[in-house]
């Protein structure tokens, strides 16, 4: 499932700010708690990624900053303030309710990150091509450093689980085209994006939902968009709107429809706390 990068992970009750070339975000994250992990029986790894980093540093996170931060260019890698289950969730480009067998603690640890390469990578020849395999290379490398440091093992599995299919509604879509990526943005109750796919959209609002959501409008191109809805925060300045899904359908010309799809899944077999730089 392709994910959103432009917003990369919509958490609901909190502001997400992001770049459209080098990648940027800030989000709140709650506080960390018991951060001693236990140890889980070895088992069968999947394929090591041939790609890795040089140079890696991870530390434990300032218990006294919430906040979380990543940045990443063409061979180097921030990212502060991020638990363990994000971090294998942007690796392996999924959302929260496709990983399995995970301890607790990944969610409540919380880690410093910077990675970088010693020498540039080779540039693919397009900038289509160089968006995507730098995408691709990066979570490579990151899978690598999760497998090395941190010990991970892990298989993939299947599952047919409640989705959403996104459609075109009644009357037809409310979109207006636009070819000029300037980033996006979401907070609470709110969604910008200046330029993003139907399937772009529909892996926003599969993390908001915490369910697949398919691309079923049959639209192409990239769309400017804007969503507002009351959130359910009572106290948020856009509670006098209509929810979200009467927002989507209203404000975009999109519906939500219930069904079921086969979603994949990442099984945790094994993960340690990470070894000493």
């Amino acid at each position: 499932m392709k994910i959103a990068r432009a917003v990369i992970k919509v958490i609901c009750g909190i502001t997400v700010i992001c770049s459209p070339t080098l990648s940027a975000q800030t989000i709140q994250t709650p506080p960390a708690r018991n951060q001693d992990a236990p140890q889980q029986p070895a088992s069968t790894s999947t394929k090591t990624p041939s790609a890795a980093f040089d140079v890696v540093s991870i530390r434990p996170s300032d218990p006294k900053d919430l906040s979380m931060q990543w940045r990443h260019g063409n061979d180097s890698f921030t990212m502060t303030g991020a638990s363990l289950k994000f971090i294998i969730r942007y690796a392996y480009d999924l959302q929260d309710f496709q990983i399995e067998g995970a301890p607790a603690w990944i969610n409540s640890a919380r880690f410093d990150i910077a990675a970088k390469m010693d020498a540039p990578s080779a540039q693919p020849s397009s900038p289509s091509a160089e968006k995507d395999a730098e995408q691709k290379l990066l979570e490579n490398r990151l899978q690598s450093v999760l497998a090395d440091r941190f010990q991970l093992r892990v298989h993939k599995g299947a599952k047919e689980m409640p989705a959403y299919g996104l459609v075109v509604a009644k009357g037809g879509p409310k979109l207006n085209p636009s070819t000029k990526n300037t980033g996006s943005s979401t907070g609470p109750g709110q969604l910008t994006c200046s330029a993003a796919s139907m399937d772009d959209l529909a892996s926003i609002l599969s993390t908001m939902e915490n369910r697949i959501v398919l691309d079923q409008t049959k639209l192409t191109g990239d769309y400017a968009i804007t969503l507002k809805w009351a959130p359910d925060d009572t106290t948020n300045p856009n509670a006098d709107l209509p929810g979200l899904f009467t927002a989507i359908q209203d404000q975009l010309g999109l519906k939500l429809i219930p069904t079921k799809a086969p979603v994949e899944t990442l099984v945790i077999d094994h993960v340690e706390m990470p070894s000493q730089n």
